[in-house]
């Protein structure tokens, strides 16, 4: 069976028109794959071992949450640790490693065909709306000490308590 850059080669496609791609459209989507599936992976751990060792009492928290394992044991896998309780810490630290560290900057989002009203602001159509996660994910009014790495927040409800629904107005007519 062909690789995945064979088979964008021969049966490519762009998404948005359903044309052949052409050799730029296979270049671009292959950086992308490999930049998503590595840059974003080690960024992520990097920004992790920073955190954590720059924040002794943290580490030593950390350190102390995990279980003893040998070289011989199984690797733990990703549901594991979400699920297992012996694992909390590490699954705080993650958590809060990607809500400082976040892997994409922004989420955006094109409106249809037709208007749509935000938060009483019409947008006409084909409007492009996006979102920083970063300003989100440092905005106090959500995240108390807001540019502290805390992994706690994740671990104690009186924190972060759940925010009530946004009033109907911020809702996709």
């Amino acid at each position: 069976s062909p690789d995945l850059l064979e088979h964008l080669i021969d049966e490519g496609k762009k998404p948005d028109t359903g044309v052949k791609m052409n050799t730029l459209d296979v270049v671009d989507q292959m950086s992308e794959i490999l930049l998503a599936g590595s840059e974003t992976t080690s960024g992520t751990i990097a920004a992790f071992f920073l955190e954590v060792t720059r924040n002794e009492n943290v580490k030593a928290r950390l350190l102390q949450s995990l279980p003893a394992r040998s070289p011989l044991d199984t690797l733990i896998d990703a549901k594991t640790i979400r699920a297992d309780p012996k694992y909390a810490y590490l699954e705080a630290c993650l958590k809060e490693t990607l809500r400082l560290h976040p892997i994409a900057s922004e989420m955006g989002r094109t409106t249809g065909k037709r208007s749509v009203v935000i938060a009483n602001h019409t947008l006409p159509p084909h409007t492009i709306v996006s979102v920083s996660y970063r300003k989100l994910h440092l905005d106090p009014e959500f995240w108390p000490e807001p540019r502290r790495f805390w992994p706690e927040r994740w671990l104690e409800p009186a924190i972060n308590q759940p925010r009530e629904a946004p009033p109907p107005e911020y809702v996709f007519s």
